[in-house]
């Protein structure tokens, strides 16, 4: 009920598939990032088009480009100078 009541349509989903993106930042690929730019990797991921993904594709299909996503995000992350996340 309180899903219902409080969540959007989809929220579960959507936690799914950025917690695995998580998951990768909190291994290697997460290596030399602070706290807070993983937290904006992840903000930006969540701010994609992946609600759109979950509601077209499912859960674990929105989890897998979670996934590839944020290991492109990080990439990109790591060539850029430090304090410049955008």
């Amino acid at each position: 009920r309180m899903e219902r009541c409080c969540f959007p349509e989809g929220a579960e989903a959507m936690l799914h598939a950025v917690a695995a993106a998580r998951t990768e930042l909190k291994g290697p690929l997460g290596k030399g990032l602070a706290d807070e730019e993983k937290f904006e990797l992840l903000r930006a991921l969540a701010e994609s088009d992946l609600p759109e993904i979950v509601a077209r594709e499912g859960t674990e299909c929105a989890a897998r480009v979670a996934v590839e996503r944020i290991r492109e995000l990080a990439a990109q992350h790591h060539q850029t100078p430090r304090g410049d996340l955008s």
